[in-house]
C-alpha cells in the first residue's frame, strides 16, 4: 500500500482508522512494530494530492503527521475518532 499511495495522484482522502499500523491495537494487544509507519510516512512525503487521512485509534500514529511539513501540502489528519452522540 506504501509504494502505491507515493505515486498516486487521484486519490484525495484515505481511512486508516483501526488498522493497527504500529503491530498493536487501540488496547495493546500484538507485536509492536513500525515497518508500516516508517513505509506509509516515506511514501506520504511524495504525495501531493492526499487532503484528508484518517488515522484515529492507531497508537503511534501521530508521528505520520510530520510526513506533510516539508512537501507544502495542507492536509488534515484525523487521530481521534470522532465522539459519539447518544
Amino acid at each position: 500500500m506504501a509504494e502505491a499511495l507515493r505515486f498516486n495522484q487521484s486519490l484525495t482522502s484515505l481511512s486508516l482508522g483501526r488498522n493497527a499500523l504500529c503491530g498493536r491495537d487501540i488496547y495493546g494487544r500484538g507485536k509492536e512494530d513500525r515497518s508500516a509507519l516508517v513505509a506509509l510516512a516515506a511514501s506520504l512525503k511524495l504525495n501531493a494530492h492526499l487532503r484528508h487521512l484518517n488515522l484515529a485509534d492507531n497508537p503511534g500514529a501521530e508521528a505520520l503527521a510530520g510526513s506533510f511539513r516539508n512537501n507544502g501540502q495542507k492536509v488534515t489528519v484525523q487521530l481521534q475518532a470522532p465522539l459519539k452522540k447518544w
